[in-house]
């Protein structure tokens, strides 16, 4: 059990130190909020997901919160995802 208990904190503690990195980008007033409140604003989110040869593409459903994320330029971003054969990943908002 204490090995479980060690991952599960590791895993939590990745998580808090990751969820800071897109709410610096995205700004507006969200820098400073607790994960829960960043998942639930920029991550939890309706999406159609089409994976292709060369590309997976997410289409969200529209929203309130989309205009936080358009103007962190997260539509032109388009990284390539190593362990998905370096597919690229397309977020298309309405």
């Amino acid at each position: 059990m204490p090995l479980r208990i060690n991952f599960d904190l590791q895993l939590t503690l990745i998580a808090n130190s990751l969820y800071p990195q897109p709410s610096q980008r995205v700004g507006e007033g969200v820098e400073m909020a607790r994960c829960d409140t960043l998942f639930h604003k920029l991550v939890r989110a309706s999406a159609t997901i089409d994976i292709r040869q060369s590309s997976i593409e997410v289409r969200f459903r529209r929203r309130a919160n989309n205009p936080f994320l358009l103007n962190a330029d997260y539509a032109r971003m388009r990284p390539a995802i190593p362990w998905l054969d370096g597919r690229t990943l397309i977020l298309r908002f309405p």
